[in-house]
């Protein structure tokens, strides 16, 4: 589930990605409010069920938006759709550049708590093999409300077709030594809590599209976030907004 990348280069794509993650909202791409619960939760325009969507890069070249017609630069690219349709992510061609959906619903949850943990990707472009959606959490580790690391989870995703992915049972890594790391600093999420069971989601659940490298964009649709908390289980649906023919 990840794509190993030599510890030096992931403790510096990890500082890029803390700091995108947690810096405030200037310009959000807002889409609305919902007060809703239920065990299917339906994200769309009006309706943000606690989303955000943001977009990153300077200039600002990425885009946020719900799916259906995917315009990058001159192309457009059509994504099948999952039962949700989804949120399509592009991370433009900048050094930096990021899109991404954010969430702060979850904060001071504990991670022992955590029983379901899961998304779903389709891949429609990447200029590079290294060019993944990547799901990152803050952690507080002494109950103060600040995040004092962060967790980071990379799917090895391929390009042009759905697939899901079980972060809860997954590998991640750390900008700590936290939870008995590998040589990559990757660990597993049961590995971490046992070493700082009092560890609680601290402020902002991301899941964004991040160019690492390559001159093509990275093009991403999200669907079916998917968390449970002591066995109360929300899926999010990200539903698309009707497109204007041309």
């Amino acid at each position: 589930m990840r794509v190993p990348l030599s510890r030096t280069a992931s403790v510096a794509l990890f500082g890029v990605l803390a700091a995108c993650a947690e810096q405030s909202l200037t310009s959000p791409l807002a889409i609305g409010s919902s007060s809703a619960r239920s065990r299917v939760t339906v994200v769309a325009p009006g309706e943000a069920a606690g989303w955000s969507l943001m977009a990153i890069g300077k200039p600002v070249v990425s885009e946020a938006t719900f799916a259906g017609l995917t315009k990058t630069g001159r192309s457009r690219v059509s994504v099948p759709e999952s039962d949700g349709s989804g949120i399509r992510l592009s991370a433009g061609s900048g050094p930096l550049d990021g899109a991404l959906i954010r969430t702060t619903r979850f904060a001071g949850t504990p991670l022992s708590k955590l029983t379901a943990l899961a998304f779903s990707t389709y891949v429609s472009s990447r200029g590079s093999p290294d060019a993944t959606p990547l799901l990152t959490i803050g952690v507080d580790l002494d109950g103060n409300g600040s995040v004092d690391d962060h967790l980071l989870f990379r799917p090895s995703t391929e390009v042009g077709r759905w697939q899901s992915w079980d972060a809860l049972n997954g590998r991640w890594q750390s900008n700590s030594r936290i939870g008995s790391p590998d040589s990559y600093g990757v660990r597993t999420l049961s590995s971490y809590i046992a070493a700082a069971p009092n560890a609680r989601l601290a402020s902002v659940m991301t899941v964004g599209a991040w160019r690492v490298k390559g001159a093509q964009p990275l093009v991403v649709t999200i669907d079916r976030f998917t968390i449970g908390i002591s066995g109360e289980t929300t899926e999010y649906q990200f539903k698309a907004a009707p497109v204007a023919s041309e």
